[in-house]
């Protein structure tokens, strides 16, 4: 992070106390299977993942899957119907792979605002 051109490390318990604040983690499995299944049903279909494909900017960098929006643009339209039978599965299990959970957060400070502020 930069403020004002001068490198700046913030404290690692500031970043977790801020991460904790933006992204609050609901530790209930059945809770999450329950809403999961209520807003979709119990099955993806071909249409909603295409259609999520669709909306995927191609020119961006790949996530920490290392798979990038074009490639998987590329997949989709050589085989639709094999893409949906994988996130079908995914969903339907409620285990997702380990990197498709994982982010890279990088945080941008507003001026005028304390760095370890979250709404910063």
């Amino acid at each position: 992070m930069h403020l004002g051109g001068t490198p700046y490390r913030m404290p690692k318990y500031k970043i977790s106390r801020i991460i904790k604040e933006l992204f609050p983690v609901d530790y209930e499995r059945r809770e999450r299977k329950e809403r999961y299944t209520e807003i979709t049903g119990d099955k993806l279909k071909e249409k909603e993942v295409k259609e999520a494909v669709k909306r995927l900017k191609g020119n961006k960098a790949p996530g920490m899957d290392g798979i990038s929006p074009k490639a998987l643009k590329y997949l989709a339209g050589k085989d639709m119907a094999g893409m949906t039978r994988m996130f079908q599965h995914y969903w339907s299990s409620r285990e997702f792979p380990r990197n498709w959970k994982e982010a890279r957060v990088v945080l941008l400070p507003k001026e005028g605002k304390k760095s370890d502020d979250p709404s910063a």
